[in-house]
């Protein structure tokens, strides 16, 4: 009886062991799945060293309020590690809008081989001067393996770490007027006027960009725009950030002129505008092109300097 009974609790034994065995080979199998030979762990490192980058190392600056949406095409390697490599491309969103400091986005991948992943994440634009920018990122999507390689899970973790550089949009040199009214005759005089005033500085306009008005919606406008070769872009609606640079243009212009000081009238007022013009277009820097002057960038010679400068 006593044989019996130690045979059986044996065999219960070797049964459990056997059982807790297969269940931590199973965990361990899993976790070498997902950690895919140290992959997911270089990923996540890169992802703690771009935001330690951002808190330690202290940046010139986060993300800009002028900072435009981004819709970026990539084409790259997936699984550039062994043997399977096969061709990447991705389509992403990057909104401008800012939570905390952080920017949402959205993105689609897929490769050659019919894998796809869905994600998304947020990211932190971190300025090193004004145009250097590091970006790490970080989200979460959906995996469908398709034929290419099996990361483990159908929910993965993406991480990133980019470096960019944003090229200068170059002058800041402004035109203003004041019109009567905001009607197709004063849009279309303003227009030609504006032409004129960029030519005579030896700048030829090839575009130009406006809000949805009507005198903008107008024939005239249009026929003034093609008389004058001009490709005519309207801003999208409710969205000033499309023009961002009249936008600081005109905040400047409000600040430093409209209400710069008690103006007994408004003809008072009008008659400053052009002193104005002069100050910001010749002799005020701008921190946008590196702290030069409007009319610097046009690389006028000295005899059209002193020509001009009247």
């Amino acid at each position: 009886m006593s044989t019996t009974a130690g045979a059986i609790a044996a065999a219960d034994f070797l049964e459990d062991l056997a059982e807790r065995t297969a269940a931590r080979l199973e965990l361990a199998d899993a976790w070498r799945r997902r950690l895919d030979d140290t992959e997911m762990a270089l990923s996540i490192a890169g992802a703690a060293v771009g935001l330690l980058t951002g808190l330690l190392i202290g940046p010139a600056s986060t993300a800009r309020a002028g900072d435009p949406d981004f819709l970026t095409l990539s084409v790259g390697g997936f699984d550039v590690n062994d043997n399977e490599t096969s061709a990447e491309f991705r389509i992403e969103y990057r909104s401008s809008r800012k939570y905390l400091f952080l920017k949402p986005m959205i993105g689609l991948l897929g490769n050659s081989e019919g894998g796809i992943y869905g994600y998304g994440g947020v990211n932190l634009d971190i300025y090193f001067g004004r145009r250097w920018v590091v970006m790490p990122n970080f989200a979460i999507g959906g995996y469908r393996r398709g034929g290419s390689k099996d990361l483990g899970s159908v929910i993965e973790f993406r991480s990133g770490l980019e470096i960019a550089y944003r090229f200068d949009d170059h002058s800041r040199l402004g035109f203003a007027d004041v019109m009567p009214d905001e009607r197709k005759e004063s849009a279309v005089a303003f227009l030609k006027a504006a032409v004129a005033w960029y030519a005579r500085l030896g700048v030829t306009v090839e575009r130009v960009m406006t809000d949805n008005g009507s005198c903008y919606r107008s024939r005239a406008f249009d026929k003034a725009c093609r008389a004058l070769r001009l490709r005519h872009i309207f801003t999208r609606p409710y969205t000033p950030r499309t023009n961002g640079k009249a936008e600081r243009f005109i905040q400047s212009s409000l600040r430093e002129w409209a209400y710069a000081r008690a103006y007994e009238n408004s003809d008072q007022r009008t008659g400053e505008l052009q002193h104005w013009m002069h100050h910001y277009n010749w002799h005020r820097p701008h921190a946008g092109i590196k702290g030069k002057i409007p009319i610097s960038r046009l690389g006028l010679d000295v005899n059209n300097l002193l020509r001009l400068h009247i």
